[in-house]
């Protein structure tokens, strides 16, 4: 792809950079910023395609097919990059707004009380998305080897909806 053939030789300068000046230097610097608003534009998009997919075969196939259809490049490509997360997504708390949409805060009634204990130690963007990622693998080869069942799919589409809420600065 165009836009990853074009990201190759800023990662390349973005690492060197990172053994040369340090890492406080680099995390304020003007590449490190510019990588940062693309990758959480391409993950914002990822996302969100996902939670439409994930609704659409929800309503009509149930909950294991809602999951099946959506892809997480992106997310991999993150998971898996030569920055750490932290550059890239935000190590701040999580906003309010999505504190209570995991209900970390106990004012928002979610459906699924397990739902807000599990999430409970999350509280930073990257906290998010390595839950998502370990969740969404973790799905993958159950979804392979059947006879470990399907797990909790509507916790990977809660997750979804919720890193979906923090891109968008919700």
């Amino acid at each position: 792809m165009i836009v990853e053939s074009l990201l190759i030789p800023i990662l390349n300068n973005v690492a060197g950079k990172l053994v040369d000046s340090g890492v406080e230097k680099l995390r304020s610097s003007h590449e490190v910023n510019v990588l940062r608003d693309i990758s959480r534009s391409r993950l914002l998009r990822e996302i969100s395609l996902n939670v439409e997919v994930s609704k659409l075969l929800y309503a009509k196939r149930g909950s294991v097919a809602s999951l099946e259809e959506c892809k997480f490049k992106v997310l991999e490509d993150l998971m898996e990059g030569t920055l750490p997360l932290d550059y890239l997504l935000n190590h701040a708390r999580l906003s309010d707004p999505v504190v209570a949409m995991l209900g970390q805060d106990k004012s928002e009634k979610i459906k699924n009380k397990n739902f807000a204990k599990w999430t409970n130690s999350i509280s930073s963007e990257v906290d998010l998305a390595t839950r998502l990622w370990h969740r969404w693998r973790v799905f993958q080869i159950r979804n392979v080897h059947k006879d470990l069942g399907s797990g909790n799919p509507a916790y990977i589409r809660f997750l979804m909806g919720s890193l979906q809420a923090s891109l968008m600065g919700k």
